[in-house]
């Protein structure tokens, strides 16, 4: 019971991090996984994939539209509920959404999967 107790504690405040894990190691993204293990900048990560850019060169509003497409996309998110937290367009915002489903296919399978119920 205290290790459970100790857990709680550490995962307090990270909720969100590790939400993004454990779904991506649902949807078997493993890249996602290995960046989490390795201490790397996930959003950072999915970034520079989603805008084709080098890891280096990711900017803070790249990486800001990575954090919020990966949770938002966690949470079902519309282009236009992108759109309204960015505050930038609803095409652009589906365009990211597109992007990143388009990189990280195995969400879609898994969203795709929840939705019609298939296990």
């Amino acid at each position: 019971m205290e290790g459970i107790k100790r857990l709680a504690e550490m995962l307090e405040g990270q909720k969100d991090k590790y939400l993004i894990i454990i779904v991506n190691h649902l949807m078997l993204q493993t890249e996602m996984n290995e960046a989490f293990l390795n201490e790397e900048d996930i959003h950072k990560q999915v970034a520079s994939k989603v805008f084709n850019v080098p890891l280096e060169e990711v900017t803070k509003e790249q990486r800001t539209a990575a954090k919020a497409v990966n949770f938002g996309i966690v949470y079902g998110i519309s282009g236009f509920g992108l759109a309204e937290q960015l505050g930038i367009s609803r095409k652009k915002a589906e365009q990211y959404i597109e992007q990143y489903l388009e990189k990280y296919k195995g969400v879609k399978e898994f969203m795709d999967r929840i939705e019609f119920g298939v296990e």
